[in-house]
């Protein structure tokens, strides 16, 4: 399984992160940072559609069975454009997961499964791997902008 999300404040210091789980145990030497490089603006969908593209570019990467997205519907369908525009498309499921209500959706066009509601041991899988991509993205987020920071005072 591999997760991913976008970190990012105003569209600055944008990344996408993702992150791998492998028989249910994070492989941390997987784990990857993609720093956003064609949307200048805040926009999480294509910021994650461009996440994905570049991901997919990237074939000797062992392709996982799934990709959960952090978002809703819009995040899920940006997912999907990327998936179908990739040149060797692997065959694989993505579903995104919204933090709001813990809303599983496996189609932008489909309602959502509700997770608390539904299997206790893949709310806590889902959940965690989302979470873990999230805290992946603002550590480096966090670290380009203390850079900047840094780097600002240092001229002043």
């Amino acid at each position: 399984i591999e997760a991913y999300d976008i970190s990012n404040i105003h569209g600055k210091y944008a990344y996408g992160s993702m992150v791998v789980l492998i028989d249910g145990m994070p492989a941390i030497d997987q784990y990857r940072i993609f720093k956003i490089k064609t949307v200048p603006e805040s926009d999480d969908p294509r910021m994650m559609h461009e996440t994905i593209s570049r991901r997919l570019n990237h074939p000797e990467w062992t392709y996982p069975d799934v990709m959960v997205i952090d978002g809703g519907p819009t995040q899920l369908k940006a997912a999907l454009i990327a998936w179908s525009q990739s040149e060797k498309a692997p065959s694989l499921k993505i579903v995104s997961l919204a933090k709001r209500e813990e809303e599983l959706y496996l189609s932008p066009h489909q309602k959502p499964i509700h997770l608390k509601s539904s299997s206790e041991s893949l709310f806590q899988m889902l959940t965690h791997i989302r979470d873990e991509a999230h805290r992946f993205g603002i550590k480096h987020y966090r670290k380009a902008h203390r850079r900047k920071i840094t780097k600002e005072q240092a001229t002043d």
